[in-house]
Parts: C-alpha cells; structure tokens; sequence
C-alpha cells in the first residue's frame, strides 16, 4: 500500500443533507465518515473547501454530457492519471455510466484502487452504516 503526506477527498450528497452542509457542517459530517470508515486514527483535516456546485454560475449544478464530435472514450480519457499522481474522479469521467450518481461511485472507486495499488471490495464499502 502507498503511503501519501496528502489525501484529498471528494464527496457529492444532495437533498437535506446538502443543504445542511452549506450551512458549515460539511467538514465535520465527512470527518465523522473517514473516522467510521478508518477508525479514530483519522487526523484532523489542515485545510478544506466546500464547492457550491449547484451556484456555479458556469455549471449549475449540470451533469457531463458527450457533446457534438466527443465520445465516451473521451470520460474515460479524462480519468487517466495525469503524472501518476493526479487523479481524477466524477461522473464526467466513467464512459459506461455517465452523469449518474453511480457512474460518480465506480469512478472514485477506481480512482482509489489506482492510488493505493490495489483492489477494494466495492460490496464491502457499501456495506458501511452511515
């Protein structure tokens, strides 16, 4: 397994919970998860940033969609580790599943195997109570 100074992570929610989180609950509703997840052990964040996605003036909260002479080869492109260590994630780059919340799921998940070096149970993190 790799061992990395940073992690980084990315998560999507809607609904209640979504607007609960804008109002500052994000950082500690995440940690809560990791620390499910991974156990006590999960270091408090240095820094965070909460995107407002649905009030981006340049997307909407839009979903990707294969424009006029791309294809879907183009989101899995787009998932391709940039340097080996840049990688990316989101619906936009899962050509079988695009603009889903699963085709989100499987593209992170991807990106997980990738970064640690090896393979994850998908059913096993499914099963994790929330």
């Amino acid at each position: 397994m790799n061992t990395f100074d940073t992690v980084v992570v990315g998560a999507g929610i809607a609904g209640i919970t979504a607007a609960n989180l804008l109002r500052g609950a994000g950082q500690r509703v995440a940690l809560a998860s990791l620390r499910q997840i991974y156990g006590e052990d999960v270091p408090d964040p240095v820094d965070y940033w909460i995107t407002r996605w649905g009030g981006d003036p340049y997307s909407m909260g839009s979903y990707s969609y294969v424009a006029v002479g791309a294809s879907h080869e183009d989101h899995d492109a787009m998932a391709t580790p940039a340097g080996g260590t840049v990688h990316l994630a989101g619906e936009a780059t899962w050509s079988t599943d695009p603009a889903t919340v699963n085709g989100a799921l499987l593209s992170g998940h991807r990106a997980a195997e990738r970064i640690l070096g090896e393979p994850i149970d998908l059913a096993q993190l499914q099963a994790v109570d929330s």
